[in-house]
């Protein structure tokens, strides 16, 4: 009986501990992509600033 339940506890611990790795490595990847994304929408406001100052330079010339 004893022997059971210290295999049961060992086998619950080891799953436990392999849920816990995958767990941690889902929020590493979703801390990555987090931050790819906030990389990458500083760059389209980048890009859109500059189309802006463009369109700004462009109408300005027009008037002149």
């Amino acid at each position: 009986m004893i022997d059971t339940l210290i295999l049961e506890n060992d086998m619950t611990y080891n799953n436990m501990q392999r849920i816990t790795k995958a767990k941690e490595e889902v929020l590493v990847r979703h801390d990555c992509m987090k931050l790819e994304i906030k990389k990458i929408n500083k760059i389209l406001q980048s890009a859109i600033d500059r189309v802006y100052d463009l369109q700004n330079r462009k109408d300005q010339l027009e008037m002149s």
